[in-house]
C-alpha cells in the first residue's frame, strides 16, 4: 500500500507541470532579468513580431517612411491570426509615421508603455502604440535596442507612467510598423486590432503659431476682424476663410505672418463684402512656410448692415464747394449708373458711378472744381442683375463758389 501512494505522489509532480504550462493563457507573460537583476516579464502573442526581432524583420525597410492617418490605419481589413505564432503579415512590414493626440498611457507587466493615441481633434477615433521594454529577451542583441531603450528611457523621465492609466492630453509626432494585436478588451485598441507597434520615435508637435486671440468689430458697414499671436515659428501668411449658413467655407483674404518671431503680433483684416444680411462664421488658416496648415477656432457674426430697399440720399454738404458725398444703397446686385444734369437738363457727368455692383452701400465722391455755381441735378438707375428689381431716382445740389 505504502508503494501505491508513493507512486501516486510521482505521478502527480510529473503531471501537475504539465497541464499548468498547457492551460498557460495568451496573455502571461515569460520572465527576463533587467540590466539591474530585477525580475520583469514580457509579452507573448507575437511577441517576435511585435519587437522586431523575427526573421522576416528583414522585409521592412526602415528607411522609407509612409504618411498615414489613424483613419486610414482603422480602415484596414482584419487579418485572420491563427495562433501565437502568426508570423509577420503583409500588413505589417511599414514604418509609418502619423501625428497623433496622446490620450493617456499605462506601463503594463511586461514593462510595455501602452500608449492611446486618437486623431488630432477627434478622441474618438483612437487606436493603441506601444513603447517596448527593450530588456526583454532577443531584443538587446538587435540593432534596434538602443532606439527602443532611448525612446522608452526618454518617454518614461518625460510622463512616468504608471500601472493604472494616466492622462497625458499632448499632441506628438510618431513612427512606427503597422501590427495587427489579437483583441482581448485593451484599452483604445481599434475593431480591426491595429496598432503602432512597436513605437520608433516620438517628438512633440510644436505648434508654429500660438494665438492669443480672435475677435470681430463692426466698422462702417465692414466686419473687422482682429487676432494676436504671442510666437510664431515658420508662420507664412494667415488665410481668412468665410461661410455662410452652408458648410462650405471659401478664402476671402490673406494677410503675411512674421515668420518666426518670439514677440507679440497683432493682425487685422476689413470684410465688406456680403450679398445678404444673416450668420456669418469666419476662421483663420494659418499655413506654415512649408505649406502646411492649421486652422483657428470658428466665430460667429451677425450681419445687418445691408440696405433692405434701393434708396438715394441727399447729398452731403449741400450747398457745397466744390466737393460733394452722394450716397446711394442696394439691396440686390446690381448694374447702376449714376449721373449729373444742369438745371438746363444737359448731361455734366455721364456715368459718376456706372457698372456692375454688389449689394450694400456706397458714397461717391463729386468734385465740381470746373462747374459753374448753380443748381445741378443727379440720378441714379439700378436694374437687379436677376431682372426683378429697378429703381430710378433724382435729387437736387447747390454748388455755391
Amino acid at each position: 500500500m505504502t508503494l501505491k501512494y508513493i507512486l501516486y505522489f510521482l505521478m502527480m509532480i510529473l503531471i501537475i507541470p504539465f497541464f499548468s504550462t498547457f492551460a498557460q493563457d495568451n496573455d502571461e507573460s515569460d520572465v527576463a532579468e533587467s540590466e539591474n537583476g530585477t525580475l520583469i516579464t514580457c509579452g507573448v502573442e507575437r511577441w517576435a513580431v511585435k519587437t522586431c526581432y523575427d526573421a522576416d524583420t528583414v522585409n521592412v525597410n526602415f528607411n522609407n517612411i509612409v504618411p498615414t492617418t489613424i483613419t486610414y490605419q482603422r480602415s484596414l481589413t482584419a487579418p485572420t491570426l491563427p495562433g501565437d505564432n502568426t508570423t509577420r503579415l503583409s500588413g505589417e512590414d511599414t514604418v509609418f509615421s502619423l501625428d497623433c493626440h496622446i490620450i493617456e498611457c499605462k506601463l503594463e507587466t511586461d514593462q510595455d508603455v501602452h500608449v492611446v493615441i486618437s486623431t488630432i481633434g477627434n478622441t474618438g477615433e483612437t487606436m493603441v502604440a506601444e513603447i517596448v521594454n527593450p530588456e526583454c529577451p532577443n531584443i538587446v542583441n538587435t540593432s534596434r535596442y538602443t532606439i527602443f531603450k532611448t525612446l522608452r528611457d526618454w518617454f518614461i523621465a518625460t510622463y512616468n507612467p504608471t500601472t493604472s492609466f494616466k492622462s497625458i492630453g499632448v499632441d506628438m509626432h510618431i513612427t512606427g510598423i503597422g501590427f495587427f494585436d489579437f483583441l482581448h478588451g485593451q484599452t483604445g485598441i481599434p475593431p480591426n486590432g491595429r496598432e503602432i507597434h512597436p513605437i520608433l520615435t516620438m517628438s512633440a508637435i510644436a505648434l508654429p503659431v500660438e494665438l492669443t486671440s480672435f475677435t470681430y468689430k463692426t466698422a462702417n458697414s465692414s466686419i473687422k476682424l482682429e487676432w494676436g499671436t504671442a510666437t510664431e515659428v515658420n508662420n507664412n501668411h494667415f488665410e481668412i476663410e468665410r461661410r455662410d449658413i452652408t458648410p462650405y467655407w471659401i478664402k476671402i483674404g490673406e494677410v503675411k505672418g512674421a515668420g518666426t518671431c518670439t514677440t507679440p503680433n497683432q493682425y487685422f483684416f476689413l470684410d465688406n463684402h456680403f450679398t445678404s444680411n444673416g450668420k456669418y462664421y469666419y476662421r483663420l488658416k494659418q499655413v506654415d512656410n512649408n505649406g502646411q496648415p492649421k486652422y483657428s477656432n470658428e466665430i460667429e457674426v451677425d450681419v445687418n448692415f445691408l440696405p433692405s430697399i434701393y434708396s438715394l440720399e441727399n447729398n452731403f454738404p449741400n450747398p457745397f464747394n466744390p466737393s460733394t458725398i452722394i450716397r446711394y444703397n442696394l439691396p440686390f446686385d446690381s448694374n447702376v449708373k449714376l449721373a449729373v444734369y444742369n438745371s438746363l437738363g444737359q448731361v455734366v457727368v455721364n456715368e459718376l458711378s456706372a457698372g456692375f455692383k454688389k449689394a450694400g452701400t456706397y458714397d461717391i465722391n463729386f468734385n465740381a472744381y470746373s462747374l459753374n455755381s448753380g443748381i445741378y441735378f443727379y440720378t441714379i438707375r439700378a436694374n437687379s442683375t436677376d431682372g426683378k428689381h429697378s429703381f430710378t431716382s433724382t435729387k437736387k445740389m447747390i454748388l455755391m463758389k
